[in-house]
């Protein structure tokens, strides 16, 4: 299976565009390989997987494919109509949000949804119908823009296959990780353990399909001029001179050639019982059961002590003054000194999507985690950090505000993994889950949320404190 370089290309394409690939056929196998396990034109869930078998008309008195995608979107959890569909066992007990969560053949959930039209251009009030073309070529999107490494992968612009069906496994639920991630191993759903998610395909079934697609784009007789016209190049040797065969999937953990590894998932650090650990946040962990759940978790599974520090609207960057930590006598560097922590949690970012999301900031947002790591590590203490969680929220100018918190994730995640730090994707722990305001969530929703951290990312953390 090969691995190697993966291409820089983010590609972007016009609705115009995704329209006329989905009339050429080259990605129509795979489509309806990855839609035979998720579901149909009309198919919609509640928050779990096979709640809701009747499809959308069952619950709201209509198909999707006879309403706008303005109106789809209204019946989505957090989406005007959303009280107006039938309630599951868990909607009617107020442990589930009301309304749809995940609509159509690819399932899209609420967040994903907003993205991929914004992504298109497709006006929230549009009068698009939400009918079996406009489905397939959206989910063209989600195929070749939404995870880029997936997309270039398919276009020919590089040749990392591994990476490619591991991007698989993160956009659609059932299908498989071609490595360790998130807790969960090869073979199995990277969501599996949350909402009856679980995989359908063995992993290298997956890779062949993702190989025949990519030819198949390949023979497509306007496949090159439509990339000249983008002025998407491959890497070199892609095609054309393979390279190397590398490690299987099951041996490797998201390589990506020469440029710096990203932030492993699933790999927290062990401690033992009797430690202290440390939990650094803003919102989101300040007086929140969030936090409360996990520091009462982690002492009774044999913590010496949870500590909990936390402020509200702060940041690496935002009011960075209040860690201070490039200074000795500064908040951060005086707990470590005093506490002497084992391991830190650091739950910070959020709070910098406004101002440091782009691209041209990267640099420096890098640096200032390395200096966090740096003095974290210099205590003699480990570390984790955990990414923004997912926000709702959409900006006046109707860009959906997760797209900035995306892009923090990335930088996070890149660094991070250079200096070998677990990084764990909160979007994937929260997605779901009843906001109160769109960023921040109720109370049972943060106790959820750190359920799915014990069991998932700090598992790890608590059976070794118990032995």
């Amino acid at each position: 299976m090969k691995q190697g370089p993966i291409s820089k290309v983010k590609p972007r394409f016009s609705y115009n565009e995704l329209d006329l690939i989905r009339q050429g056929g080259a990605f129509n196998d795979l489509m309806t390989y990855i839609a035979s396990k998720e579901g149909g034109y009309n198919s919609v869930n509640r928050g779990d997987g096979g709640d809701s078998r009747g499809g959308a008309k069952d619950y709201v008195g209509k198909d999707l494919t006879s309403m706008t995608v303005t109106e789809v979107g209204s019946y989505q959890m957090g989406g005007s109509k959303a009280h107006l569909v039938k309630k599951s066992s868990k909607q009617e007990a107020g442990t589930r949000k009301v309304g749809f969560l995940a609509v159509g053949k690819y399932q899209w959930v609420p967040s994903t949804y907003r993205e991929t039209l914004a992504a298109l251009g497709i006006n929230v009030n549009s009068n698009k119908q939400f009918n079996s073309t406009t489905q397939e070529t959206m989910a063209l999107q989600l195929l070749l823009m939404q995870r880029p490494k997936l997309g270039s992968y398919l276009l020919g612009l590089h040749n990392n296959e591994c990476e490619a069906g591991q991007q698989v496994a993160k956009e659609w639920a059932s299908f498989p990780l071609q490595y360790a991630e998130a807790g969960n191993q090869r073979g199995q759903s990277r969501y599996a353990g949350t909402a009856n998610n679980r995989s359908g395909h063995p992993p290298e079934e997956v890779i062949e399909k993702l190989r025949a697609a990519r030819h198949s784009f390949a023979q497509w007789d306007r496949s090159k001029a439509l990339l000249a016209d983008k002025g998407y190049t491959a890497e070199p040797g892609t095609p054309g001179s393979e390279p190397a065969p590398s490690p299987s999937c099951d041996q490797a953990s998201n390589a990506s050639g020469p440029s710096a590894p990203t932030a492993r998932e699933g790999s927290a650090p062990r401690v033992s019982g009797g430690s202290r650990i440390l939990l650094i946040g803003d919102s989101q962990m300040a007086g929140t059961s969030l936090s409360q759940e996990i520091k009462r978790d982690l002492e009774k599974q044999g913590a010496q002590e949870v500590k909990i520090l936390a402020k509200p609207t702060r940041g690496l960057f935002v009011k960075a003054g209040f860690w201070s930590i490039e200074d000795s006598g500064g908040l951060v560097q005086t707990t470590l000194k005093n506490f002497k922590p084992n391991l830190v949690i650091v739950g910070l970012g959020g709070n910098d999507s406004y101002t440091m999301w782009h691209d041209n900031k990267r640099e420096i947002y890098e640096a200032r985690v390395r200096k966090w790591v740096n003095v974290i590590q210099g205590a003699s203490s480990q570390v984790i950090w955990l990414g923004p969680s997912h926000s709702s929220k959409i900006e006046p100018s109707g860009t959906p505000y997760d797209q900035f918190r995306q892009k923090i994730r990335e930088h996070q995640q890149g660094v991070l993994g250079s200096l070998s730090v677990p990084w764990y994707n909160m979007k994937n722990l929260t997605e779901d889950l009843e906001k109160s305001d769109g960023t921040h969530f109720t109370r049972s929703s943060y106790r959820q949320w750190a359920q799915r951290l014990l069991d998932g990312p700090l598992s790890g953390v608590r059976s070794s404190l118990s032995v």
